[in-house]
């Protein structure tokens, strides 16, 4: 019965795993002539019909690409004597995989497929041949040969099948090595090669019906679906009943899967932690706290215990074996998260590992499966539990061997996939540690030396020792010491968030138990009436006094700027014989990879420009002649951390900060900040209504101010009017671009006075700051801009007006750039400027990735859903809408001279993997070395805006 068990968890993990792989590309082989897929190709007869079926399959426009990831080499070409503006061409190594394509993949896997249906329909059939069950309702030794031989007979049927399959497609594949042609139809027709597949198909078909419905009435199937159905409602509401008593455990297992699953960042971090001792262990060690306490917490509640020291007596065990085996299973799956997170992250940087065509969610279903089933029929009793008598010894041999294993892992490499080390073995650590944990929990009261301790006191006293990490690190002091040394914590700390919030929250509903008060009801219920009643300021815009002069017009900057210019602009056409460039940059929004990029981008044309000339001054690099920055969300980071470099050039020589071989800023933990303030002191403050303390947004701003002050030296905390005095004219104006939810407007800060004529419909933040006679430092004004929803909170002004990131509206930028820039030729044109030969020249950096354009897999979108995603398409859509009107624009201005450039990241490879990049404030090294050798492969483009010079 055992073995049987066993045998079947194989082929049930076997055709899932099979399955998701004979699946893969599927979309590919729907067409007119093959609405039902593949199913259409294996019943058709006509071999005109199949012809026509593999032409549809491979109509140009029907593919996906693949990407050689073996293959390190990008390709951006150009040619020598291309003028500005002209568009680069772009190629990734790797293969159009068309319907044809994807038909011959598929059914190679079917192969393997093949196998584990016929394997498992035959132990199907066994099962209720050999079981205990009423004679009316198993089946005769005859019966059982009868179908597995015929379940045999189907299986060679689908293995001919699939061999006509390969025939046809490599006929049609010989008869046209380039597109389709009707010419060659007559040749595949004489093949007959149809039938071939059509009547092992059709018979196939019609002995698996004949079969399953003999075998389904053998066994009264009619009679038992009703027993079934009702077994599959009750162990459905068994499981909502459970979900609701064990919700708190389910809501922390849900956020980390969320985290570290679904999000970039997540991903990056779990590189980042791999590159680091400590950060391993101290990941490790978090990670079983969190899954001990999502194994001990579940007793608490099952038991209905009113402690409060929230213990559960020696001895106690939970009513219910499905309880106990769900409680273990919470444990388990604590490990099995972050170790299916870290394959995720495998396919993301396209790190080789076995299985990585298996979706990473069908191996933990595999994984989860296999556990429950091994629960439940007590299969790990063959092992350690032989004839009901546990052995010790065998417990610590497994033990000692998962031990050694994974000291092993730590020394194992391979350096030509992973530089850093052992991320995949990092994911067998967590494997071998949910399975570990499955036996210890399973065993625990049997092993000697376990069974005499108390778990409560361990299990609490642990985790409440990372309750109180958790909170030292939302004191200041305590966490910009740490963030400012190691950039390893932010993973573990979410961690021990989520521990705190279980005891707490655990905490609660025995405290409801006892006193029949709901009090977590309670203390959600006066949060959420606090936060909507009480009118707060804890997310008030960092503001201070205003001290020194207020800021100039826009056109009358402008107009300064070119008087200050005037003699330059003469004897720069003199020499050059050309007409005096001037920039106007704008970066598009991506946390923290567009704040990298941006800066990499503008000081590599630094360096290029200043190697030209000979010079180290800052008068005669690339940024002296740009402008404008404007930005939006972490693209206006990076422009800031410009203009902080820039205003305290030391003898105004160029520090070469951001240089992309130097990146040592992007190389500290930006990112915890927010986390704390997240799942902790925001999340208070809010709950009361109060604002004694910084919130999250501020925290972030001083943990930059910090050690951007500490370690190079630069004053991010500068106000705007003094940075942007009115004799420094080398210093480009920035635009923040930040978005109004209460009017629905944009709004810009700037350090100039702009006018509604120039910006319709935006609020002028300056206007704002004016009024109450305040001005904003440089970091408040950047991260305005840089406020993604519920990751920062939105800034408050006054009550009238609340600022969210600025890529809410338009993530590029590139509108409020070309409003500068009519108003900056508007003034070119007065009278006084006539004689000034100037250039307007637009430079656009995006950080989303260069890559080869394909057809997208249709998607079905649900009535409900529809219009949710439709909104969230108008932010990237309007960004692209911005910048194509400004490429137009330079185009159609081309005879003036006009130019329009856009330089973004390519796919790198890095130590055999390509990392990706990440959209929150920590950035790995990896995805560092992707940026730095973008920026080599981007040197065609790069050059091609220097072309002005």
């Amino acid at each position: 019965m055992k073995l049987f068990k066993l045998l079947s968890l194989a082929a049930i993990a076997g055709l899932l795993v099979t399955g998701s792989m004979t699946s893969r590309n599927h979309h590919l082989l729907f067409s007119d002539s093959a609405p039902s897929g593949i199913l259409s190709l294996e019943l058709t007869r006509s071999n005109s019909i199949q012809y026509r079926i593999f032409s549809e399959w491979n109509r140009p426009e029907n593919y996906v690409f693949e990407r050689d990831w073996t293959n390190p080499a990008d390709s951006v070409t150009m040619d020598s004597t291309v003028s500005p503006g002209k568009k680069i061409k772009y190629s990734e190594p790797g293969e159009k995989i068309r319907g044809v394509d994807a038909v011959e993949r598929q059914t190679h896997a079917d192969y393997w497929f093949i196998l584990f249906y016929v394997f498992g329909l035959i132990l199907l059939f066994w099962h209720y041949y050999r079981n205990v069950y009423p004679s009316k309702d198993r089946i005769t030794s005859r019966q059982f040969w009868l179908f597995s031989g015929t379940v045999i007979a189907i299986g060679i049927l689908d293995l001919v099948e699939n061999y006509y399959i390969l025939e046809s497609v490599d006929l049609f594949k010989r008869l046209n090595p380039e597109d389709p042609s009707p010419d060659r139809l007559s040749d595949f027709v004489k093949s007959g090669v149809g039938a071939y597949v059509f009547y092992p198909a059709l018979f196939k078909f019609i002995l698996l019906f004949i079969t399953l419905y003999s075998f389904g009435w053998s066994i009264s199937i009619f009679k038992r679906l009703t027993g079934w159905l009702s077994g599959l409602s009750d162990n459905f509401l068994f499981g909502l009943r459970l979900g609701w008593m064990f919700r708190i455990v389910l809501i922390v297992l849900f956020v980390l899967f969320g985290f570290l699953i679904f999000s970039d960042q997540g991903q990056d971090l779990l590189i980042t932690i791999n590159t680091s001792f400590w950060g391993t262990i101290i990941f490790l060690f978090s990670i079983s706290v969190l899954a001990t306490i999502n194994w001990y917490l579940p007793k608490l509640y099952a038991g209905g215990f009113t402690d409060l020291m929230l213990t559960v007596p020696k001895g106690f065990v939970m009513a219910g074996k499905n309880s106990v085996n769900y409680a273990r299973l919470l444990g388990a799956l604590t490990f099995l998260i972050p170790a299916v997170g870290i394959l995720k992250t495998m396919q993301q940087y396209h790190m080789p590992y076995l299985l990585d065509d298996v979706p990473v969610m069908v191996i933990l279903l595999v994984a989860l499966v296999g556990y429950k089933q091994m629960l439940k029929y007590n299969t790990l009793d063959s092992f350690f539990a032989p004839r009901g008598v546990f052995s010790a010894l065998r417990y610590m041999m497994v033990m000692v061997l998962f031990f050694l294993l994974m000291i092993a892992f730590y020394f194992i490499r391979d350096m030509e996939v992973e530089q850093y080390g052992r991320l995949s073995y990092l994911s067998l650590d967590l494997f071998l540690l949910s399975f570990a944990f499955l036996i210890t929990t399973t065993y625990r009261t049997k092993i000697s030396f376990v069974q005499n301790i108390e778990v409560a006191p361990v299990v609490l006293i642990v985790g409440l020792l990372l309750a109180v990490v958790f909170i030292l690190f939302n004191i200041p002091p305590i966490l910009f010491a740490l963030i400012a040394k190691f950039r390893f914590f932010t993973l573990s700390i979410v961690i021990a968030a989520l521990i705190c919030y279980a005891l707490i929250f655990s905490y609660l509903l025995v405290l409801g138990k006892r006193t029949k008060v709901q009090w977590i009801t309670l203390l959600l219920l006066i949060g959420f009436l606090v936060s909507y009643v009480k009118i707060s300021d804890f997310h008030k815009v960092n503001t201070v006094v205003a001290k020194g002069e207020e800021p100039v017009a826009l056109s009358t900057h402008i107009r300064s700027w070119l008087e200050h210019r005037r003699g330059e602009i003469a004897t720069y056409q003199a020499e050059h014989n050309k007409p005096y460039p001037v920039f106007f940059l704008n970066s598009y929004g991506g946390g923290i990879r567009a704040s990298v990029w941006a800066t990499m981008v503008v000081s590599e044309l630094d360096s290029l420009v200043l190697a030209s000339r000979g010079s180290k001054q800052i008068s005669d690099d690339f940024q002296h002649h740009v402008f404008s920055f404007s930005g939006a969300s972490g693209g206006t980071i990076g422009f800031s951390l410009l203009t902080a470099d820039r205003v305290k050039a030391k003898d105004s020589i160029s520090s070469g900060r951001f240089y992309p071989n130097n990146t040592k800023v992007y190389e500290y933990d930006y990112l915890t900040a927010n986390v704390v303030g997240v799942f902790g002191r925001d999340l208070f403050m809010t709950m009361i209504g109060g604002n004694w303390y910084d919130d999250r947004s501020r925290l972030q701003e001083r943990g930059f101010e910090g050690i951007l002050k500490d370690k190079f030296g630069m004053d991010y905390d500068i106000t705007l009017r003094e940075a942007w005095k009115k004799d420094n004219m080398d210093l480009p104006l920035l635009f923040s671009n930040t978005y109004d939810i209460n009017t629905g407007k944009k709004g810009i800060v700037a350090p100039v006075l702009l006018e509604k004529d120039d910006f319709p419909s935006c609020v002028f933040i300056q206007d704002l700051m004016r009024a109450k006679k305040l001005d904003l430092p440089l970091s408040a004004a950047a991260f305005l801009s840089a406020r993604f929803p519920y990751v920062c909170p939105t800034g408050k002004f006054d009550e009238k007006h609340h600022f969210t990131d600025g890529g809410t509206l338009e993530n590029s930028g590139a509108e409020t750039s070309r409003q500068v820039i009519a108003v900056f030729e508007r003034v070119l044109a007065e009278d006084e400027f006539a004689g000034l030969n100037v250039t307007i020249n637009v430079l656009s950096i995006s950080n989303s990735i260069l890559s080869v354009e394909y057809p997208t897999q249709d998607k079905n979108l649900y009535e409900v859903v529809a219009p949710a995603l439709g909104i969230l398409e108008t932010i990237s859509s309007n960004a692209l809408k911005a910048d194509t009107i400004n490429k137009v624009m330079a185009a159609r201005q081309k005879m003036k001279g006009w130019s329009y450039n856009k330089i973004q990241p390519t796919r790198e490879m890095i130590a055999g993997n390509w990392p990706v990049l990440p959209l929150g404030w920590q950035i790995s090294d990896h995805a560092l070395e992707v940026m730095k050798k973008s920026i080599k492969d981007q040197r065609a483009k790069i050059e091609n805006v220097l072309l002005v010079f």
